[in-house]
């Protein structure tokens, strides 16, 4: 066939309302938005059906190797595209400090106030309190730097680090209101911050916030 029906297929983590109305924009006929996880005809449920197919004797047995493969890539869709490395980051973090110094940072966040602006060296000093405070450990500051920035969602440089989604309310924390001074930091609603970019890993793309 000489033309042949091109089909673009979208895909993203789970379903949410952001991923669908970037699917909305899409100028295209022949798209599918499909998901990997947490969806009835998700990617992660096609796979499970093929071991139920197998089990009930519908296809070939599968062998050890595919086998095996098939379950590693469900286990790493289950977990939220989580590598090794940053699970075993997780675990460090965990023992260090009671629990992911990302999690502290969210909770931290809860004691500042929205209309607020902050120096972000004084949000810096105040975490690495908090944080001792709460785990009775300091915290390293390149680590307490490293995720003020990956949690800042209009800084380029957080594509760099484990953000892999859009609309990670876990790790969307803080914003600059002025882009060219990255000594001032905010809090980061999506609701009221629509304009603000959102840069994350996936393929270097940014999208605009709610």
């Amino acid at each position: 066939d000489l033309n042949p029906d091109i089909y673009l297929i979208y895909i993203t983590p789970e379903p949410s309302d952001i991923s669908k109305n970037s699917f909305s924009k899409l100028n295209y006929d022949k798209k599918i938005h499909l998901f990997w996880n947490k969806h009835e005809n998700s990617i992660y449920n096609k796979m499970l059906k093929i071991f139920n197919m197998e089990n009930n004797a519908i296809i070939d047995p599968i062998n050890n190797q595919s086998t095996y493969l098939i379950k590693s890539f469900l286990s790493f869709i289950k977990t939220g595209f989580i590598s090794y490395i940053e699970e075993r980051e997780k675990i460090l973090e965990k023992r260090n400090y009671g629990k992911p110094v990302i999690d502290h940072l969210k909770d931290f966040s809860q004691t500042l106030k929205k209309e607020n602006l902050y120096q972000l060296d004084d949000i810096r000093d105040m975490f690495s309190k908090y944080v001792l405070e709460k785990s009775g450990v300091n915290l390293k500051n390149s680590t307490r730097n490293a995720h003020i920035l990956l949690s800042t969602v209009n800084d380029k440089n957080r594509i760099h680090y484990h953000v892999d989604k859009l609309d990670d309310d876990r790790k969307n924390i803080f914003y600059y209101p002025d882009i060219e001074n990255k000594k001032i930091i905010k809090l980061f609603d999506p609701k009221e911050n629509f304009d603000i970019k959102i840069y994350y890993k996936n393929f270097d793309e940014t999208e605009d916030g709610l």
